[in-house]
């Protein structure tokens, strides 16, 4: 494990960084903007279509997305505002106890509690 990392390291150190200042040119961004005036010409109008509908359903369903996330956080507000509102009220659970442990308890209320009797 420690061999790879070692060289991932080296591959990083080894990496040639001068290769990223030419996407740094002013002449990149002039780049950029004639191939995308050129792209209807090269792809063919069937592949822009293509795209056109790609994207629109992506952003279609992202929009869809973040309608149902904010309803679903509404819903989420309302539903601990509702929870909030409710009084905590204690259960009363019926449980067998031994009749030694009565037996005791009674005795020492009876010691505590004069007048106690059983």
């Amino acid at each position: 494990m420690q061999d790879s990392v070692k060289n991932q390291q080296n591959s990083v150190k080894n990496y040639d960084w001068r290769k990223l200042k030419k996407f740094n040119n002013q002449q990149a961004a002039e780049y950029l903007n004639d191939f995308l005036e050129k792209l209807p010409q090269n792809a063919g109008q069937t592949m822009l279509i293509i795209a056109a509908v790609v994207w629109s359903a992506a952003g279609a369903i992202g929009l869809f997305t973040a309608v149902q996330l904010q309803k679903m956080s509404e819903i989420r507000i309302a539903l601990q505002e509702a929870e909030a509102l409710q009084p905590i009220v204690p259960k009363i659970v019926d449980k067998a106890v031994a009749p030694n442990v009565v037996k005791e308890f009674a005795e020492i209320s009876q010691e505590i509690y004069q007048g106690l009797q059983l």
